[in-house]
């Protein structure tokens, strides 16, 4: 229970840091929405194409803020941004506040929940 309490004071306080520069964010802040946004963010940071995805336009507004996170040039942001998506995937916490770092735990964080829905079985 502390960790899934931990987890979503993580969610939130990243969704508070994008949500700031992202007015349509709220729409895309639960389920395969913020899954789809997570996905641009490291599409847009990587510069790939990461599609298919199920929130088109949260999927497009990620890919922005990745790619805006990715030009900003911070010093180490490449390692900041590998080792938030390490987080994000492993559901660790961490209170390290750069742009970089928190873009890869969303999109860490995104694709742990895109994995765990392709091996979970939903009810029919």
């Amino acid at each position: 229970m502390k960790q899934f309490l931990l987890a979503l004071l993580l969610s939130f306080s990243i969704t508070t840091v994008y949500a700031a520069r992202n007015p349509l964010l709220p729409l895309c802040g639960l389920g395969a929405a913020y899954d789809s946004y997570g996905q641009g963010i490291e599409a847009g940071f990587r510069g790939k194409n990461l599609r298919p995805t199920l929130h088109e336009q949260c999927y497009r507004l990620g890919v922005r803020e990745g790619a805006a996170v990715a030009r900003q040039g911070e010093f180490g942001c490449t390692k900041s941004f590998d080792e938030g998506y390490q987080a994000g995937f492993q559901g660790a916490n961490s209170y390290e506040t750069s742009d970089c770092y928190l873009a890869g735990v969303q999109a860490g964080s995104s694709a742990l929940d895109r994995g765990a829905s392709d091996v979970i079985p939903l009810e029919p």
